[in-house]
C-alpha cells in the first residue's frame, strides 16, 4: 500500500526528472508515475511551483518532504484508500541530484565521475582508493593496504595513508573543504586560524561529555573551572 511519503518520494522524483519546470511539466511528469494524469495534480503542481520556483535538483530530499507536508496529498492518499482504490505508483522516473546553489568557490562534483576527474582518476581507480568493501584492508599482503599501521606508546594505534592516498586526501582538503568555513569549534586546528578564537570560546561553554576514537569517556570542563 502506497503512503504519503512512499508517494511524496515518487512524486518529488517524478517532478524533478520533468521537461519543464511548469505546471503543465510536472503534472505530466507526475502521471507518469500514476498511470493517469489526477486532477489533484494541478493544484499539487502549483504548491510545488511556488516553493520551488526553480528546480531544487539538490535538495530531492526537501522537495519529497515538503510534498509529505501538504494537507492535499495526506487527503488524496486518506480518500483512496477509503474508497478502497489505494494509489498505486506506476513508475519511477528519476534524475540524478546536481548541484544548483553553490556559496562557496568549491568545484561542481554532482557524481562520481565528476569527483574521479577532480582527482585525475579513472572510475575504477577511485572505487579502489574507496575500498568501499574493506577488501584490502583484510588483505595478507600489506602491499594492497591504503595504510601503514604501527603502535605508539600508551597503545595508540596510528594509521598513516600512504603516499599516494596521502596526495589525494590533501588535494581534497584543499581544493573541496579548505574553501568551506569552518565551525568555531574547529578554528583553532585550522591553518593559520589563531587558537585564542577557539580557547575564548570553549571558556563560556559548559561541561560536555567528550567519547575520543578507542577511548572511555570522559568528562571535559572548561578551562575556567
Amino acid at each position: 500500500m502506497t503512503t504519503v511519503a512512499s508517494l511524496a518520494v515518487a512524486l518529488g522524483d517524478a517532478f524533478l526528472a520533468a521537461e519543464r519546470w511548469q505546471r503543465g511539466g510536472l503534472v505530466e511528469s507526475g502521471g507518469r508515475v500514476l498511470g493517469v494524469r489526477r486532477r489533484w495534480l494541478w493544484p499539487l503542481a502549483v504548491a510545488v511551483l511556488a516553493a520551488y520556483p526553480r528546480a531544487p535538483h539538490d535538495r530531492p530530499r526537501e522537495l519529497a518532504a515538503f510534498l509529505a507536508d501538504l494537507a492535499l496529498l495526506t487527503e488524496v492518499v486518506d480518500a483512496a484508500r477509503q474508497r478502497g482504490q489505494p494509489i498505486v505508483v506506476r513508475a519511477r522516473p528519476v534524475t540524478p541530484t546536481r548541484t544548483v546553489r553553490r556559496p562557496w568557490s568549491t568545484p561542481v562534483l554532482d557524481d562520481l565521475g565528476d569527483l574521479a576527474r577532480l582527482l585525475d582518476l579513472t572510475p575504477e581507480q577511485l572505487d579502489w582508493y574507496a575500498d568501499r568493501r574493506g577488501m584490502n584492508r583484510r588483505a595478507d599482503d600489506h602491499r594492497l593496504h591504503h595504510y601503514r599501521y604501527r603502535w605508539a606508546a600508551g597503545g595508540r594505534l596510528i594509521e598513516a595513508p600512504k603516499s599516494r592516498l596521502r596526495a589525494l586526501h590533501r588535494r581534497l582538503l584543499a581544493e573541496v573543504l579548505g574553501p568551506l568555513p569552518g565551525w568555531w569549534s574547529t578554528n583553532g586546528r585550522r591553518c593559520r586560524a589563531p587558537s585564542t578564537t577557539y580557547c575564548a570560546r570553549s571558556c563560556t561553554t559548559p561541561p560536555a561529555l567528550a567519547w575520543p576514537r578507542r577511548t572511555t569517556p570522559v568528562i571535559r570542563r572548561s578551562p575556567s573551572t
